[in-house]
């Protein structure tokens, strides 16, 4: 058995570290877990997988995977990368969400890769629940997200209501947490979140049109996809290439939502894409996870003799 440790602090969503450890598990090949903090592995451990930040010093007896899953956002982003790819230890192996997420960084070393686009937990298909909101909203709330203009609209449009899952901005929850339409639900279970996510009618990926976010897999959108649910989106280049791969139909709104109303929902004709190919076991076993660490684990072995 390969013995692997998630660092997870925590502190983001990451849907992916939970499928990550339910998939390798399930190979019998591994025994996957999560650790909160570093000092939680020691050198029983094979492989420590860590989603990056910073990480300068490596214990050497242990194999190092470096995730890059999104790029850097907020104030001096490029800036960030190139120092994360500059001062980073060199580990045995990266996860890039996508090309253009490994483009961002640029690294010129050798190190094997795979690529890792966002998957959907087995639980997010056909879920049943009773409508009680018109919209849903998953995921983070801080300031890059450019919530108030969202949230703006609903406060001027109450006979319209959204349900807004995941860890409320403060600043949101104290100018629109008591009006009637807007329900702040806050973080949810993984396992719970389908079930009060499918309570909406319309999924809203409310995304701003700026780097990085134009660029990167909206991992809500296609939760929302897994749902059934019919999509309201920003316009941007991510969400316009998905749409026309997946053959969607999604209806396209202003930022500031002046074009969104019930009439004009009711007269889109809405296409949600099947996405049962990115179920997370179907995706880790196309990308070859187990593969990979096979191989950093091989490669380890021999380093130690």
């Amino acid at each position: 058995m390969i013995k692997i440790a998630f660092l997870h602090e925590r502190k983001s969503y990451l849907p992916e570290i939970d499928a990550y450890v339910e998939f390798l598990n399930e190979t019998q090949k591994f025994e996957a877990v999560i650790v909160e903090h570093i000092d939680e592995v020691d050198d029983t451990f094979d492989i420590i997988w860590k989603v990056m930040g910073i990480d300068m010093k490596r214990n050497h007896k242990v194999g190092l995977v470096h995730e890059y899953s999104t790029m850097t956002v907020g104030k001096n982003a490029k800036l960030k990368d190139f120092i994360k790819r500059t001062i980073n230890c060199q580990p045995d192996g990266r996860v890039f969400q996508s090309r253009r997420v490994q483009d961002a960084y640029n690294f010129k070393d050798n190190v094997p890769y795979i690529y890792r686009d966002m998957g959907i937990h087995r639980s997010y298909y056909n879920v049943s629940s009773e409508k009680k909101f018109d919209f849903v909203y998953v995921g983070t709330m801080d300031p890059t997200r450019q919530l108030d203009k969202m949230l703006k609209f609903f406060k001027s449009h109450q006979d319209l209501s959204i349900v807004l899952i995941g860890t409320p901005d403060e600043q949101l929850q104290a100018s629109y947490g008591n009006l009637p339409n807007v329900t702040f639900y806050g973080r949810v279970p993984n396992d719970e979140l389908p079930k009060v996510a499918a309570q909406a009618h319309y999924g809203l990926n409310y995304i701003p049109d700026v780097f990085p976010f134009n660029e990167q897999t909206s991992t809500k959108l296609i939760e929302y996809c897994a749902l059934n649910l019919k999509i309201v989106t920003t316009s941007y280049e991510w969400i316009n290439e998905f749409e026309q791969q997946e053959g969607g139909s999604f209806f396209k709104i202003e930022e500031n939502m002046s074009n969104l109303s019930k009439q004009a929902l009711d007269n889109f004709n809405f296409v949600t894409p099947d996405l049962k190919k990115k179920e997370w076991s179907r995706l880790l076993t196309d990308a070859g996870l187990v593969e990979f660490l096979t191989a950093i684990y091989q490669k380890n072995l021999l380093r130690e003799k």
